[in-house]
């Protein structure tokens, strides 16, 4: 390992070149090609020959920003190196001077993103870090020592902002005296840098271009009229909601059953609130995504989910409701490219307040498996219904949805707390 920094190394040289390149300078850039493309164009119209020339200056802007928006806005490390200067994130080693103090180093560390990130959700504050990195410990060797350390632990990709925050403070010799007055321990800082990493891996993912098939994608398919009316399309989702692991296995266990030649129907079953829905979700993005690899007999084929408790309300009478699920599932049938999903299913074969046995309609339809359904089913409901139509519940692909255990369930709730924070003006820490 190499703890000692090299400034000018070819990467920290890129690196402050993109720090350089501010929003303003690329702003400034776009303004500069644009204009002397559009004057360029104009004196070519006026038989003007400087008009080429023109033009071929726009390229050089043009140039720099596909240079950064390619390989220096994400510059990548070099794995295979132990240099600092090789490892460290992009946003840190640009901001460096030839020989940065400790305090410098901390300044910039808590700046960047994942400083911030780590400082602010575990309520360490910037001045703490800073007075950390005044002791004799953290030295600029021991830092980058400490962090060349901690990211091969953590397995990270680059020394990011929270990599440095954290190695400074693990080099204080009482350092777990000093995180029990914040009520944390050193875990919690690691899970920290891999969280800030997590969320910054869904954005990159939700950055990444989707081949969903084009505006033609369903030219070639049926009409359907009253589906449309009282079905809803479930489109790919533009949350950053990570994939539990359960979740992606049940998702490729319902793509490889829909792509066989058996029973084309799958029953989603437990409790309320083990994410049902969440699985049908993510079935449907998947399905969408033309990047994935699937059979073409499902790809780009759309989820169209009907709500039980909206179809009862809208028809008053067993006979009008009958003939409204059996001309939907006609519908269905004939376009060739929908997934029924039947949220709720349980209500569609139980009599009661807000529900309606229908299996004389709906059976036929499961055990013939031509038509692709999902059936969303309560664990408990479930039962009783196999137990009064036994036909039923032989027909069924079933697919048990178990609950999240904590570590699932904490990962969810920090998944959707960036949204929570931005729709209610506020920052939750890690120890709320």
């Amino acid at each position: 390992m190499s703890p000692d920094f090299n400034y000018n190394s070819m990467r920290s040289k890129k690196a402050r070149l993109t720090v350089k390149i501010s929003p303003i300078i690329r702003n400034m850039l776009k303004l500069i090609e644009i204009s002397f493309f559009v004057i360029g164009i104009i004196m070519i119209v006026a038989s003007e020959p400087i008009g080429w020339l023109l033009i071929g200056v726009a390229f050089i802007p043009l140039m720099i920003l596909w240079w950064w928006n390619g390989e220096l806005h994400r510059l990548e490390p070099i794995a295979s190196s132990n240099k600092i200067e090789d490892l460290l994130a992009s946003n840190i080693l640009g901001r460096l001077k030839p020989q940065p103090t400790s305090e410098e180093i901390a300044k910039i560390a808590a700046s960047v993103s994942g400083g911030r990130f780590l400082l602010m959700r575990f309520g360490i504050g910037a001045q703490t870090l800073e007075s950390l990195a005044t002791l004799t410990q953290n030295s600029p060797e021991n830092i980058w020592q400490t962090s060349i350390e901690l990211k091969n632990l953590l397995d990270t990709k680059t020394i990011s902002g929270g990599v440095i925050a954290l190695a400074i403070i693990k080099n204080y010799p009482d350092h777990e005296r000093l995180l029990a007055q914040f009520n944390l321990e050193s875990d919690d800082l690691k899970y920290g840098v891999r969280w800030h990493d997590h969320i910054f891996s869904l954005i990159n993912k939700q950055k990444e271009p989707k081949k969903t098939g084009g505006i033609a994608r369903d030219w070639s398919f049926g009409f359907t009229p009253i589906l449309d009316r009282f079905g809803r399309t479930i489109t790919p989702s533009n949350t950053m909601s990570g994939d539990l692991e359960q979740h992606h296995d049940l998702v490729e266990k319902m793509v490889e059953q829909f792509s066989s030649d058996g029973r084309k129907n799958i029953a989603l079953i437990g409790p309320d609130g083990t994410g049902k829905t969440t699985v049908v979700n993510a079935f449907a993005e998947k399905i969408a995504d033309g990047n994935n690899k699937i059979s073409s007999k499902l790809q780009f084929h759309q989820v169209v989910l009907l709500d039980a408790s909206a179809l009862i309300s809208a028809a008053p009478g067993r006979g009008e409701l009958e003939g409204l699920i059996n001309t939907i599932l006609v519908e269905a049938y004939s376009a060739k490219n929908i997934i029924i999903c039947l949220d709720n299913a349980q209500l569609f074969f139980e009599e009661g307040v807000g529900s309606v046995d229908l299996s004389n309609v709906l059976l036929p339809i499961i055990e013939a498996g031509n038509l692709r359904m999902i059936l969303t089913i309560d664990e408990h409901r479930f039962l009783q219904i196999s137990a009064r139509n036994p036909s039923l519940a032989n027909s069924l692909n079933r697919l048990q949805v178990k609950p999240a255990n904590y570590e699932e369930t904490l990962a969810v709730m920090q998944d959707k707390l960036l949204y929570f924070e931005h729709q209610y003006k506020v920052v939750y820490m890690f120890q709320a």
